[in-house]
């Protein structure tokens, strides 16, 4: 299943929400989408198996600070890199291995929304923080 897919299943099930982060993880051997986002009553989440595009859970809590999550807040998903870009530059920057999990956010310490990709190598796990417009690696 596709990011995309997986996004429209997150918007089908809450219209008017704003997509915050975006997860691709293993667990128990199945990659996992976990999308998390909001709307002007609530926060939502969303977990769907990427191998069978089943909704796992999904659940809403209902929003009493409607000040705290803002458009700055939300991922402009069509202008920022790609998970298949953010992983070649992690890759490249690790100098081998692969893509294990992804993660795209918007984080309080960094302006642009920053991708985290893990990447093993041999037995060896590196995490790559990329801010996703600029395409410029992060350094803890």
């Amino acid at each position: 299943m596709s990011q995309n897919r997986a996004l429209k299943d997150f918007h089908r099930l809450y219209p008017n929400s704003k997509v915050t982060e975006i997860k691709l993880t293993i667990q128990h051997q199945s990659y996992i989408y976990d999308i998390v986002g909001y709307d002007t009553k609530k926060d939502c989440t969303i977990k769907i198996n990427a191998s069978t595009g089943e909704i796992l859970g999904q659940s809403t809590l209902r929003n009493e600070d409607q000040e705290a999550d803002t458009e700055e807040d939300t991922l402009q998903i069509n202008k920022l890199v790609s998970r298949k870009e953010a992983s070649q530059i992690a890759i490249q920057k690790v100098g081998g291995g692969e893509a294990r999990e992804w993660t795209l956010a918007v984080t309080p310490s960094h302006t642009n929304p920053i991708w985290t990709v893990k990447i093993v190598d041999h037995n060896e796990v590196t995490k790559v923080k990329i801010d996703a417009l600029s395409k410029d690696i992060i350094n803890n």
